[in-house]
């Protein structure tokens, strides 16, 4: 296996826009490095520069010591795995485990003993003289990383490999995707737009938004501490709430607003937030499952718009009168449906019971805050 480097790599198109800007980007030898990011944030087109797809228009591209910039897509010895299986209908599983064996000249007897192996290690061998047709979605799923996997590239390139799956099924596939990278200590480069696929797969999860790269990190740290606003509101499912909050000090008190609303109630660890965050505008951020409901009188009220009972746990949306959250850049036009004052909690506790229409009352601790500054947003607290 081999690693791989981005160095200031762009990608500028004839019309001016920038799908992929300045990214420096680093994956280690048998790393599964996942990139993750929303629809149009370059990261498809950051693995198609990768795989020699696409041509870069800046920096340069390495795979273990060899810059590749300007070398064929066959020659960068890659094995690529797309979202479509794309098999060969009229060839058995066996025909198309051995398809690019025989289109590179290799011996017969060599050629299928290559299958066999593969066949073994991805639990085919009992479907080797089936065709497509007569597989399930996961089968067919396995018979295209295998027909990646006979070439015993150097780097493995996913792109979005699970997306057509059922539910179900893609959690399966991804528990056999990362166990597999391992049995093999093999390099992949993941893109996927699915940030459960990114947190649970990945030895490390790269960002991306808008071209450009805002975080690499270990799934813990991202979570815990992501380096801007997108990222904390991107990674989470349900996503970190947001709050457009001031914080000042008034009489030796310190008061917390955010739009017209008192948010002071919210947490009893102001103090240190205001000394970490200074005066002017930033960004409170607290995950769901880190608001605890308190008893009446005390904390932040707020009332019960929707429960979603998910059987282990109920999912809360709560309005907090006038309280503004943050919109991202573009949102701005939204219609106000209640969705920019309402938080969402995750109560995990069986014994408590909510139904829509409920006031209750909010608290976070301090070190359950993350603070944004307003302007950048990006990360203050530490």
């Amino acid at each position: 296996m081999a690693t791989v480097r981005f160095e200031n790599v762009v990608k500028r198109y004839p019309n001016g826009f920038e799908a992929v800007t300045d990214l420096d980007l680093d994956v280690d030898d048998g790393e599964l490095l996942v990139v993750v990011g929303p629809s149009g944030c370059g990261k498809s087109t950051t693995l198609r520069m990768l795989a020699g797809l696409e041509d870069i228009s800046e920096g340069k591209i390495w795979i273990g010591d060899r810059c590749v910039n300007g070398v064929e897509a066959r020659k960068r010895n890659i094995a690529m795995v797309f979202q479509s299986y794309a098999l060969y209908p009229h060839l058995t599983v066996a025909g198309n485990l051995a398809y690019p064996l025989k289109v590179a000249g290799m011996d017969k007897t060599e050629r299928e003993q290559r299958v066999r192996d593969v066949a073994a290690t991805l639990r085919l061998t009992e479907l080797l003289d089936r065709k497509p047709r007569m597989l399930s979605g996961g089968q067919r799923q396995r018979v295209a990383m295998g027909r990646a996997m006979v070439r015993q590239p150097e780097v493995f390139l996913m792109d979005e490999p699970l997306s057509n799956l059922d539910a179900k099924l893609r959690v399966q596939m991804r528990a056999e995707v990362s166990e597999l990278q391992r049995k093999l200590k093999a390099t992949m480069f993941y893109v996927t737009h699915d940030q459960v696929e990114a947190m649970t797969m990945g030895d490390r999860v790269a960002v991306m938004n808008l071209g450009v790269l805002q975080q690499v990190a270990s799934p813990t740290e991202l979570y815990n501490k992501p380096a801007n606003v997108f990222v904390a509101g991107f990674i989470g499912s349900p996503p970190m709430n947001r709050i457009d909050a001031t914080i000042r000090r008034s009489d030796d008190q310190v008061l917390a607003a955010s739009g017209t609303a008192d948010i002071t109630a919210l947490s009893p660890d102001l103090a240190s937030i205001a000394d970490l965050a200074g005066h002017g505008q930033f960004v409170l951020g607290v995950r769901p499952e880190h608001v605890t409901l308190t008893s009446s009188g005390e904390g932040l009220p707020a009332r019960v718009r929707l429960v979603e009972h998910l059987g282990s746990e109920q999912i809360l949306h709560v309005e907090v009168d006038d309280m503004q959250l943050f919109q991202p850049e573009g949102n701005e036009d939204v219609d106000d449906d209640g969705s920019t004052h309402r938080l969402i909690i995750n109560v995990r506790d069986d014994t408590v019971v909510v139904n829509t229409g409920d006031t209750l009352h909010l608290t976070v601790e301090g070190r359950h805050l993350h603070v944004f500054d307003g302007t950048t947003g990006e990360r203050v607290s530490p």
